[in-house]
């Protein structure tokens, strides 16, 4: 509820009618730049899982928050690139083991046609400085895999250069998850503030009208350690 006595929802469905009321740009493309930025605390999670369930045992082996961290970041620059060059750098991705959680994520990164607002949404993130080689990969690939039991891995997305437009369609922008669409799914806009997706063109920030919620509510307030890792399928692969 605002200080108007509208709430969020209302003020949502009314900017999103206003917004395509107004003339839109049609087939303006708008690059969804991802930085990983939170995919820390999904690291922090993952391992976290893997220490409740395998207490007292020596399974968790050479798993560390920071490796699984690299691990992880260096799996959605390997997507950015599938998708925008249609080139691995050398890497076999289904040789990795991928837990479902970061399955998910990947799955969601792609580009995007939105014909209802014209739009076409297309992914980049710069090469991280600490993106793991091949046999980096491979070694916590390797010790992923060896938690199965449970945590049963899912594959790389390598059929589909499509994304999700709920995800696609999310970005952070002064610390709050906007959009200019209303009434996705919440999930969509928690995984956008996990990778920190933002928009720098400053001519298209003022197409996100919508308000999803604050980036430290997702980041501090949302128990991302409730988050179940040990799901074995993943979101199908069109």
């Amino acid at each position: 509820m605002n200080n108007k006595g509208v709430s969020d929802v209302d003020f949502n469905t009314w900017a999103e009618k206003s917004f395509k009321s107004r003339v839109v740009v049609r087939n303006r493309e708008i690059t969804v730049v991802i930085d990983g930025g939170g995919l820390s605390l999904v690291a922090e999670a993952y391992l976290t899982n893997v220490e409740k369930v395998y207490r007292g045992t020596n399974m968790v082996g050479e798993l560390n928050a920071e490796d699984l961290h690299r691990y992880f970041k260096t799996l959605v620059w390997l997507r950015v690139q599938q998708v925008t060059t249609n080139r691995l750098e050398g890497h076999d991705v289904r040789a990795y083991a991928i837990p479902a959680f970061v399955g998910l994520l990947l799955h969601n990164i792609g580009t995007v046609h939105d014909d209802d607002y014209g739009f076409t949404l297309v992914p980049s993130m710069e090469k991280p400085e600490d993106v793991l080689d091949v046999k980096e990969m491979l070694r916590i690939s390797k010790a992923i895999r060896s938690l199965k039991d449970a945590f049963q891995p899912v594959d790389f997305p390598l059929r589909s250069m499509r994304g999700s437009v709920e995800f696609m369609s999310k970005a952070v922008i002064g610390n709050v998850v906007m959009s200019y669409r209303a009434h996705d799914a919440q999930v969509y806009a928690y995984l956008a503030a996990l990778v920190n997706q933002l928009i720098l063109e400053e001519a298209s920030k003022p197409f996100y009208y919508v308000t999803y919620g604050d980036l430290n509510y997702y980041h501090r307030d949302t128990p991302l350690g409730d988050v179940d890792f040990s799901v074995g399928k993943g979101p199908s692969d069109e």
